[in-house]
């Protein structure tokens, strides 16, 4: 039997120890970033009704992040950048069943997602920068499949999975200048999902 709760959205997603590596163009022109990172994300479940279930304590089995995107300052030291994201999450849990024995359910989902965020670079000592910022992601499901009880299951054949979402991304980096054009950046981002709709 297929399992019948729905995912409608990924309410927490951790992406840590990202390694960003950016580009300044020609002065005033801005940079070109290029990021690699880690998801540890964290599934919520709702079922037909709207109610969160309790299966949602996933581990984290292979999920990363690929971003591109370009920044350029706006005023002072405020800028605004721009990214396309690429995000993999393959998770998996074990859950109790009705019989005393459990079970498994793994997802593979890839997203792609644009994003607009505000950066403000705050200069440290040693050419050192730390650089809060907030963005806001549309977030849509590239492929997405369901693995229980032995079948699997392709979420973009299910009507009731709702392949779209708006998420939150605050987050800070550090970025050290490594030579006149290129810079090393190490940050944390932590994105929820504003509330989705079920179809």
């Amino acid at each position: 039997m297929k399992y019948r709760q729905n995912l409608v959205r990924i309410t927490t997603i951790l992406l840590i120890l990202f390694l960003d590596f950016s580009y300044s163009l020609a002065q005033d022109k801005g940079e070109v970033h290029f990021n690699l990172g880690l998801n540890y994300p964290k599934i919520g479940f709702v079922d037909s009704d709207g109610h969160q279930s309790l299966l949602s304590d996933f581990n984290n089995v292979s999920s990363n992040h690929l971003k591109l995107g370009y920044k350029r300052k706006v005023v002072g030291d405020v800028g605004l950048l721009f990214s396309l994201i690429s995000n993999r999450y393959d998770v998996l849990a074990r859950y109790n069943t009705n019989s005393g024995g459990f079970n498994y359910v793994k997802y593979d989902l890839d997203y792609i997602s644009g994003s607009l965020a505000f950066t403000l670079d705050i200069k440290l000592p040693n050419d050192l920068y730390v650089v809060p910022n907030v963005g806001l992601n549309y977030n849509y499901l590239l492929s997405g499949f369901q693995s229980f009880n032995g079948n699997l299951y392709n979420l973009k054949e299910n009507v009731d999975f709702v392949p779209f979402s708006y998420s939150l991304n605050p987050g800070f980096y550090f970025s050290k200048s490594i030579s006149h054009f290129i810079n090393f950046q190490l940050g944390y981002n932590y994105v929820f999902d504003l509330v989705s709709q079920e179809r």
